[in-house]
Parts: C-alpha cells; structure tokens; sequence
C-alpha cells in the first residue's frame, strides 16, 4: 500500500510500559556527517533506458561558506524519468537535513497495529518524556495510575491514554493550588471513552 509521509492523526501510544526493556536507543547525527548531494543512477527512458546518472544538491548548498560537498550515491530501480529521480533525490535530502534526531526501540505484538509512515507517541523515562505506565482504574473525570506522580503548585498537566478501541485521548489535569503528590488525577473534561485497567498512559507538564 502507498505510504504517506505528511501531517497526521497519531494512530499509537508507546511508553516504558509497552516497550522491550532496554531496547530504547537515541542518535544524534552531525551536519558535518550528512550528505550535501546525492549522485543518483537511473534508468533514463529518453536514452533508451540506459543508466543516466546526476547529482542533486541540498537546498541551501549556495548559501554553505565551505560549500563542501559529501556525496552519497544512490541507485534508483524502477524509476526512468529524470522527472521523478529528481524529486525522489531532493526529498531524501530534506529528510537528511530535517530529521536530526532518531530513536529507535522494540515492542511485543502491541505494535501490530502500526504501519511504516504513521505517526507514533513516544515516552521513556532516560530521555526525561514525561511520565509513563499503566492504568489502574478511571472514571469519568478521574484516573488512578500504576504510581504516584508530583503536581507542583499552579502547574497545568495533562495525561494522554490509549482506550480500549486503540483511540488516543489527551485530557487536562485540575490544577493543584499546592504542591502534591498522588496517584489519582482529576480531569478538566471527562473521558469520552473510559480507560480501562491496564491501558497505557503518558503523564506530564503541558
């Protein structure tokens, strides 16, 4: 199936309690170790389908002091129009200039739900993401959580849970006029689908 990289709805809620201990892992990659162009080889049909190769620059290539440049070369089956090779060579430079920092981690059957391209809620307690776990019970405008979790004074939070039928619901926390610590949060809005016991949870500041 086509996959669609553009803004959308997150479709999953993955937090310490839904992933494989210790699979969490971060990167950081450099500007100096990204490519600035792609040499790119395809089969050119205009040339009777005979491999044609180009170099495409990122876009602000003119505007870099040193100018210099780290290619990388890429092979395009399956692509025979310069056309198409071209916009295919600039994107995966906009995703090399734009995407600075990956992560990446294991979950158990809970991920099957997800496809390659959908947008996911991470949080892990190493990188400081809030707070995640599992919930114990909840009502309408209440939650109780699997631990005890700090609300400084005058502080707005909020919690984000996976319901039953796989929806993501974000929902404010009352304000606390003194600082607490507790396992039971009071919603400004009431649930539109009740959690249920073990459901997941992300817990933080707003």
């Amino acid at each position: 199936s086509p996959i669609f990289d553009g803004v959308s709805e997150p479709v999953h809620l993955f937090t310490m309690s839904n992933i494989i201990k210790d699979s969490f892992q971060e990167k950081f990659v450099s500007m100096e170790e990204r490519p600035s162009a792609i040499e790119v080889t395809f089969a050119n049909k205009d040339k009777g389908y005979q491999d044609d190769t180009f170099t495409v620059y990122m876009d602000d290539y003119e505007n870099i002091a040193t100018n210099k440049v780290t290619p990388v070369s890429v092979d395009m089956p399956g692509i025979t129009s310069f056309e198409q090779a071209y916009r295919e060579a600039k994107y995966r430079l906009r995703l090399n200039k734009y995407l600075t920092r990956i992560i990446s981690f294991s979950a158990s059957v809970d991920a099957i739900p997800c496809q390659v391209g959908d947008v996911i809620l991470f949080q892990h307690d190493v990188t400081r993401w809030g707070v995640g776990g599992r919930v114990i019970e909840a009502t309408e405008n209440s939650v109780q959580l699997d631990k005890v979790v700090t609300l400084q004074a005058n502080t707005p939070y909020q919690i984000t849970v996976r319901t039953p039928t796989g929806k993501i619901e974000t929902r404010e926390i009352e304000i606390s006029p003194t600082t607490v610590e507790t396992d039971i949060l009071l919603l400004k809005e009431p649930w539109q689908e009740i959690p249920l016991p073990d459901a997941v949870y992300s817990f933080g500041e707003l």
